[in-house]
């Protein structure tokens, strides 16, 4: 098999690559078919051992990460269909644009490989480990470098056997990205190590995963799910349309149908706190009248938790105004805090480098949004303390709550109406369990058209609606668990794993294994 690759053309290893990479996106949500991962890492590595070129490397990386991403991100095209008219020009940067730039961070992947090689003389168990190494480092790039864009990341596939997710309590979604490929490389010794070697390094990756999956099981046991007392909470899921074109009357219509929703039918308990998803009702929160009818339906005692967009004074123009997406808390008495979007979305609440594109962001309907200053821990009545999670901002691991008192849960609001029913909404459900495991914190989620739920801080969901329905859910609110060493430290375990996996390198290379051949050359079996 590894001759006959050598022997492809470089373009036929390339279309193999690609197909490998967008075979790999089956093992994330909502799929998760996970032992893909034994066949298209192999795959990714003979490839990029029979590289010829440091150019054919980075090619390959390359291939490899747009087919992963162009299969894995391909619902964020279904956003422009909510106007396709105004928007067509835009889909084939959607589809393909986005994957193909994200995809570099892979193609340094490639090309970081074969440059290393070709200085080391590294044997075919420290290869998988290189991989692996540079692999979760250039996820752990892609989640910061710009805004940052962390979706997709290799340790989702996980996401359905939390007693393995435990491990992003300590090393956080990267670290069990750089596990998650190094177990998945191991099958390629088959082909390309001694037997002994290879035996004894599949032997080994089976007991590393049930040793994570044995910890993680345990973790779960010793903590089952505890609730706060006299706290619950009302989730309402409108499945109010995206359409474009939409009118005042529409609006009207929505809020109402929220309002109506809002409200407990005899013989049920009332909750502490209502919750409406991101921008409800696309109001501004300064309206006429508006802040008055949602007090109305607020529980005595407690709050409505909703979005909405609301103008503050421009800095720059006293008698003018800028745009923030935002979380509000209204009593009975009123307006109680607000909490401005600090992480936005990229071309959908603004457009970067607007000067010189002159295009309008996809989801303001106003101007462009302008961030908020900081991220912050609310208080609301009726509620514990809570950080604020604005849709797209729950992706962001180490970035979920602010400086100050630890909140005692999570609340994430989106409106994943935009993506219909793709993976979208399945994979943003799943980013936003990994943060509550990473944080040890509750997380309460309402999305306009679903997945909206309550998730237990070891990432176990407890309630959940599904997609396109109108539901409303009342749910007790979890207890935290105290701090995680994620929550303590960030990145910081990550950085101790990826050190530990640099300094096994570093063995491996000095003969602490097989040794093996530069690549171009057959490697020792």
């Amino acid at each position: 098999m590894t001759d006959r690759l050598a022997r492809w053309r470089r373009g036929q290893r390339f279309a193999l690559v690609a197909a490998a990479g967008a075979l790999s996106a089956l093992a994330m949500p909502p799929a998760h078919a996970i032992p893909v991962l034994l066949v298209t890492w192999p795959l990714l590595l003979l490839a990029l051992d029979r590289s010829r070129s440091r150019g054919e490397a980075f090619l390959i990386g390359w291939g490899f990460g747009f087919g992963f991403l162009v299969v894995g991100l391909y619902w964020i095209s279904a956003s422009l269909f909510v106007d396709i008219a105004f928007y067509w020009w835009a889909l084939p940067l959607a589809a393909m644009g986005l994957p193909a730039g994200l995809a570099l961070f892979m193609g340094l992947v490639g090309l970081g490989y074969r440059m290393i090689l070709e200085r080391w003389t590294v044997g075919p168990l420290g290869r998988v480990v290189l991989l692996a190494l540079l692999w979760s480092v250039a996820e752990w790039l892609r989640g910061h470098v710009l805004t940052g864009f962390p979706w997709h990341l290799m340790g989702y596939a996980w996401v359905p056997l939390l007693p393995v997710m435990q491990a992003v309590s300590v090393v956080g979604i990267y670290g069990l990205s750089l596990v998650t490929v190094l177990l998945a490389g191991l099958p390629t010794l088959l082909l390309t190590a001694p037997r002994r070697v290879a035996v004894g390094a599949a032997a080994a990756g089976v007991v590393a995963l049930a040793a994570l999956a044995g910890w993680g099981g345990w973790r779960m046991a010793e903590a089952p799910p505890a609730y706060r007392d006299g706290v619950s909470l009302r989730l309402v899921q409108p499945n109010t349309s995206q359409a474009a074109g939409r009118l005042r009357q529409d609006f009207l219509s929505d809020l109402d149908g929220l309002r109506a929703a809002s409200l407990p039918a005899a013989g049920e308990p009332i909750p502490s706190a209502v919750v409406w998803p991101e921008t409800a009702v696309p109001f501004l929160i300064g309206t006429r009248g508006f802040v008055d009818l949602v007090a109305e339906v607020a529980p005595p005692g407690g709050s409505v938790l909703f979005g909405a967009p609301r103008g503050v004074p421009d800095d720059g123009d006293p008698a003018g105004l800028t745009f923030r997406n935002a979380l509000h808390a209204v009593g009975r008495d009123g307006l109680e805090g607000s909490y401005d979007k600090v992480h936005l979305v990229p071309f959908g609440e603004y457009v970067p480098f607007s000067d010189l594109i002159p295009l309008p962001a996809v989801a303001t309907g106003l101007a462009d949004y302008r961030p908020g200053p900081w991220r912050t821990t609310m208080t609301a009545p009726g509620v514990p303390s809570f950080s604020p999670l604005i849709c797209y901002e729950a992706i962001f691991p180490g970035a979920v709550t602010g400086p100050g008192p630890r909140p005692d849960w999570l609340l994430n609001i989106t409106n994943d109406a935009w993506f219909g029913r793709t993976a979208g909404p399945h994979q943003h459900f799943a980013i936003a369990r990994t943060r509550a495991i990473e944080e040890g914190l509750p997380l309460i989620r309402v999305a306009t058209s679903g997945l909206s739920g309550s998730v237990d801080p070891l990432g176990r969901v407890l309630a959940r609606t599904d997609l396109d329905e109108a539901r409303v859910l009342t749910v007790r609110l979890p207890q935290p668990l105290p701090p995680t060493l994620y929550a303590r430290f960030g990145d910081g375990g990550y950085a101790a794993l990826l050190l530990l996996t640099a300094l096994a390198l570093g063995l491996l290379r000095r003969g602490m294994g097989v040794s093996g051949a530069p690549p171009g050359r057959r490697a020792a079996r």
